[in-house]
């Protein structure tokens, strides 16, 4: 099989999130193009899915010491270097993307994000909003803005923003989750079931999701409701 084909069954194995099978292909294909940059990233990125992040930094350096040019290189490895509490470097890695490409979403909504961890609120704020002027359907985004307007305590913006990210992204579990947010910061627990349920019919995978509807069913009393969250 022909590499281009061989790299193209490997995105697609990864993209479906048959992890093992990906990494089978990458290793075939590094054994026969041991520097090549987008293998070494897709290889990274596997590590990065199973929260190898150490890994992953280590393939997607070897993978910009080959071509440093990708943005998205810069952006995967600083979202790495952030799982790992490394947030200094992630934020050197994402302003880095953004110079390379000054239309890249992903980078200014994740500088945004990690400027939010930091507490650099109106730069948190200018990013993220430059995110939605450059794709204004990206609903993380969108309920980033709407969590950092939570934190700021401006909870009429905050609601907007989620209610916005529900609307133009319906099948998106985030604008369901950043009204969960909103209604818990009011101490209206009842419509932040509803919220969690509605996020978790879109991302029933969402293990996050679930411990915290299982949380908020504990401090409702509801301890029935909470017994089958016990143990995620």
């Amino acid at each position: 099989m022909d590499p281009t084909t061989l790299f193209n069954q490997a995105k697609q194995h990864h993209k479906q999130g048959n992890l093992a099978q990906a990494e089978v292909l990458y290793k075939q294909l590094l054994e026969a193009h041991p520097d090549h940059p987008q293998v070494l990233h897709g290889h990274g990125m596997v590590a990065y899915h199973r929260e190898a992040y150490d890994r992953a930094i280590a393939l997607i350096e070897q993978a910009l010491a080959q071509h440093a040019g990708f943005p998205s290189f810069h952006n995967n490895i600083g979202n790495a270097y952030k799982a790992l509490d490394n947030l200094e470097q992630a934020e050197v890695c994402y302003r880095h993307a953004i110079e390379l490409n000054p239309k890249y979403a992903a980078a200014y909504f994740n500088l945004g994000a990690l400027l939010h961890l930091k507490d650099k609120i109106p730069e948190a704020m200018r990013h993220c909003r430059r995110a939605l002027q450059l794709k204004p359907e990206f609903a993380d985004a969108r309920c980033e803005l709407g969590r950092i307007h939570l934190h700021s305590g401006t909870l009429d913006q905050a609601r907007s923003c989620f209610q916005e990210a529900m609307v133009r992204s319906p099948a998106d579990a985030a604008g369901y989750l950043g009204m969960s947010a909103y209604h818990l910061r009011l101490v209206e627990y009842d419509r932040a079931v509803e919220s969690y349920r509605q996020a978790l019919r879109r991302d029933p995978v969402n293990t996050e999701a679930w411990i915290d509807l299982g949380s908020l069913f504990q401090l409702m009393d509801r301890i029935e409701e909470a017994k089958p969250f016990r143990g995620l």
